[in-house]
């Protein structure tokens, strides 16, 4: 994924406001992938561009941000925020839609996001 794209989603995802991530669930979505954190002090969108570029760069895909986004929208971190969840979904769906690609619910698994192309 370009650069530019990765950073725009990283600045959704890691809005200083409401329905971005705060630095801890940033922190614990790292680390539940195994992603090297290199850049902890950073502000939270450079953060995790720092860790999402770094990875992509070694892996030579961008899965690891597919897989990012789509532990962060497990719909059962957002119960009791519902209106958290279809806020960010959107800002995201703006864009992912750069890249022909769109957070949706599966229809086999409703609630579960899942990342597909338009």
């Amino acid at each position: 994924m370009a650069p530019g794209v990765v950073e725009t989603l990283c600045k959704v995802l890691a809005a200083t406001d409401w329905p971005g991530l705060s630095g801890s669930e940033i922190g614990r979505l790292l680390a539940m992938r195994g992603f090297e954190d290199v850049a902890p002090d950073a502000a939270k969108w450079r953060r995790l561009d720092a860790a999402m570029q770094t990875r992509q760069q070694r892996d030579r895909a961008s899965n690891c941000l597919i897989r990012f986004i789509t532990d962060a929208m497990e719909p059962s971190r957002y119960v009791d925020d519902p209106g958290r969840f279809s806020a960010l979904q959107d800002n995201l769906n703006e864009s992912l839609a750069l890249v022909g690609l769109k957070i949706r619910t599966r229809e086999s698994c409703p609630g579960n996001p899942a990342i597909h192309s338009r």
